[in-house]
């Protein structure tokens, strides 16, 4: 249904959970970004939601998400992105290990 479908949309993750300004690993993240539209040609705010996974050598904002070039990848959050917000649900910090711990030396990732 159309109202299920809704709930699926990544910005609406910025209603769930609690908000927080100093995002743990295994918090969600939400960022958009300015993207044209195929059939009208306007730019329009598309979001994406992923989770938190520490910070590259540069201080850059790391993600781990499920649609990141068509795969489960990390990626730095770039000038490309807004960060919208993070979000903070119970018990998410129990996959704080499984979240970035495996790639630290691959990405730098600061935890």
């Amino acid at each position: 249904s159309p109202e299920a479908y809704q709930k699926l949309r990544a910005a609406e993750y910025l209603n769930i959970g609690k908000p927080t300004d100093d995002p743990k690993l295994g918090d969600i993240i939400v960022v958009s970004r300015m993207v044209k539209n195929k059939k009208t040609g306007k730019l329009e705010k598309k979001h994406h939601v992923a989770f938190y996974s520490g910070t590259d050598k540069n201080g850059n904002v790391i993600m781990l998400g499920g649609n990141q070039d068509d795969q489960v990848s990390f990626k730095t959050v770039t000038d490309n992105y807004t960060i919208e917000g993070y979000r903070r649900m119970e018990n998410m910090s129990d996959i704080k290990e499984a979240t970035a711990a495996d790639y630290k030396a691959e990405y730098g990732v600061k935890v």
